[in-house]
């Protein structure tokens, strides 16, 4: 299935969920908010949230420092 992640396009397997779309980015869902189509989702939803075709992510990383 093909959708868009912050903005590029990408391909994966049907029934991807978000935490296996963050697994492949290798990135760590505790330092990171995410939303599917303009709604927010909720960390705790993040492992059984599936993707579908043409949906829209928006990623964002929590950075320190100081």
């Amino acid at each position: 299935m093909k959708l868009a992640v912050n903005g590029k396009e990408q391909e994966l397997r049907d029934e991807t969920t978000l935490g296996e779309l963050f697994e492949q980015l290798k990135l760590s869902p505790e330092r990171i908010v995410a939303s599917i189509n303009g709604k927010l989702i909720s960390p705790d939803e993040y492992a059984k949230r599936a993707l579908g075709e043409g949906d829209k992510i928006e990623i964002l990383s929590f950075v320190g420092g100081g």
